[in-house]
């Protein structure tokens, strides 16, 4: 196939018939044996790492061969964009064919993006397109009837493509995929009409300076035809904050153990300086954070600034110097009189009071991963409503019992204040998710109840007297001021009491074959119950970090053990 694109290319940039055969001739001299040929393709395609891909390109004996192969591996498939329309888009105008002067794209969220071209550009368009899937060792299939067929034949797949306006093909490696289709816009009275609808324009006209602006420049998204951005994009910037503690961290210990009167070890409950238990599965860390981070900046790479609020020291592994991910500690943002606090809610309650913190920020805990792309509309609307995630199920009811748990009480506390500025009853508690937070809104909410958050900040540790500023307070005030809608996406939380280790494996399956649609939204890994003393659970988190988010993140430096 690598031979035939290759032919086809030079029969289209050369009238020399001799030309044409001697340039065969070297492409054969350049291909090695067919059957080891088989071997290593059938090898490399199904790769997993750099070292199968090593093993695989050991096998061949011609080094222009073994070059060409490590550089497009490393140039075109090791990218964090790999397969998506950016990437397309990019390697397009890295290899297409000269001829191609003219060509954008489209891509509208949850529909399958197109790349078009005028119609005297079309064929330039496809054949660039075939060039990047050979360049990159990818499989081309054509959709035809709604059935994927892998392309073998280039030459019948280029008489089949220029017959139509518009076609849709899959670009597959070992485990990516990318759908994409390619449409032929026809020029009828100086307008140019693509072949089907889609949420941005049908036709441009080619007399507006807007137009030729737009087309002059090759590569380009459709919506950049216009000079303010469309109404259903989320155009604003958003911040995620998290909250941390290290238990490891031995100044933090100390700050507790002066607090509580007693040492600090780990068991599976401290008791505090009234004599109340402690669950040390809320200070449990196995470097949740780093990998959580990784997820993040690699799921989320539009995010502008990363806060994360602590009142210990940065890890060794974090890159201080690194001004897109900052450290902010307990005293910039929560008053002196109230420090030191071991109560997550009395942090929370303060977390809106970080200096330029954006007006749409997520809130993150370090349980929390994203497995796959995710964007701006998932966690707000285009006009700025935060989307909220309730639980499907009512959880609140009842008055304040010492003896229940903490969250619940706190719960109760917002559920009477709500009731009394509302009238009327919020019984569900927000998902074990990212928060999707407004500024302006969080704020408005501390000033209609400034005293419920004054008393829960004067909390060291959680009390009777809280409320949960962001599990119930913020999400259901923020839907009865109508600042937020709701939203039931799929989202996953796994605990020490569940199957976790065939979750775990099912992730991990679904992200290396690139099944996006199998997986959640977010992912939380709870520990509860005791289990930062579960030894089987630790290892099976540990492991499933390091295998689904392996690579560094922009957060970290290389420190001395780390194996880098």
């Amino acid at each position: 196939d690598w031979l035939r694109i290759s032919a086809c290319r030079c029969l289209m940039n050369s009238d020399d018939k001799d030309r044409l055969v001697a340039k065969a001739k070297d492409l054969t001299r350049a291909v090695v044996p067919k059957p080891i040929l088989d071997d290593l393709w059938g090898r490399y395609l199904s790769a997993k790492d750099r070292g199968e891909v090593s093993v695989a390109t050991s096998i061949v004996d011609s080094p222009d061969k073994l070059a060409e192969i490590r550089r497009h591996y490393v140039a075109s498939n090791n990218v964090p964009d790999f397969l998506t329309i950016s990437w397309l888009r990019r390697r397009v105008a890295e290899v297409g064919d000269p001829a191609l002067k003219s060509y954008f794209a489209i891509a509208p969220e949850n529909t399958t993006p197109s790349l078009c071209a005028p119609s005297h550009n079309y064929r330039a368009l496809v054949d660039s397109v075939l060039a990047v899937a050979v360049q990159s060792n990818l499989q081309v299939a054509y959709v035809h009837e709604g059935t994927p067929i892998i392309v073998s034949n280039y030459a019948q797949l280029l008489r089949d493509v220029q017959a139509r306006q518009w076609v849709e093909l899959r670009l597959v490696s070992y485990q990516n995929e990318l759908a994409i289709n390619l449409e032929s816009w026809q020029i009828e009275d100086d307008v140019l009409v693509a072949p089907r609808s889609n949420p941005i324009t049908r036709k441009i006209y080619l007399d507006s300076p807007s137009a030729k602006k737009f087309l002059e420049t090759p590569g380009n998204m459709l919506e950049e035809l216009y000079s303010a951005p469309l109404a259903e994009e989320c155009d604003f910037e958003v911040d995620v904050v998290y909250t941390w503690v290290n238990f490891d961290d031995p100044q933090w210990q100390q700050l507790l153990a002066d607090h509580t009167g007693q040492p600090v070890v780990r068991t599976e409950t401290e008791v505090d300086e009234d004599g109340e238990e402690v669950d040390s599965d809320r200070f449990m860390n196995r470097d949740e954070l780093r990998f959580s981070l990784r997820s993040l900046l690699k799921y989320a790479p539009w995010v502008r600034t990363v806060y994360i609020v602590t009142n210990c020291k940065p890890p060794d592994w974090f890159d201080e110097t690194n001004e897109r991910v900052r450290w902010v500690y307990h005293e910039e943002i929560i008053d002196e009189k109230h420090l030191p606090t071991f109560s997550s809610h009395a942090i929370e309650a303060s977390i809106h009071k970080i200096p330029g913190l954006a007006e749409h920020f997520l809130y993150f805990n370090d349980d929390l991963f994203l497995l796959k792309p995710v964007k701006k509309s998932d966690f707000f609307m285009p006009n700025g409503l935060a989307k909220i995630r309730p639980e499907p199920y009512g959880m609140v009811h009842g008055d304040i019992d010492p003896e229940a748990p903490d969250y619940i009480n706190a719960a109760r506390n917002v559920q009477r204040l709500l009731q009394d500025e509302f009238g009327k009853t919020v019984t569900k508690l927000h998902t074990h998710s990212p928060q999707s937070v407004r500024l302006s809104v969080i704020q408005q909410c501390e000033a209609t109840f400034p005293e419920a958050y004054e008393v829960t900040r004067s909390n060291r540790f959680r009390a009777v007297t809280d409320i949960s500023p962001t599990s119930f307070m913020y999400p259901s005030f923020a839907y009865l001021t109508g600042n937020a809608v709701m939203d039931y996406p799929n989202i996953s939380l796994i605990n020490v009491a569940k199957p976790y280790q065939a979750s775990f494996k099912s992730f991990l399956g679904a992200m290396n074959n690139g099944s996006d649609d199998q997986l959640p939204l977010t992912l939380c890994i709870n520990d509860g119950g005791g289990s930062a003393a579960d030894e089987n659970w630790g290892d099976a988190i540990v492991n499933f970090m390091n295998a689904a988010f392996g690579e560094m993140s922009e957060a970290e430096r290389a420190y001395e053990g780390f194996g880098l």
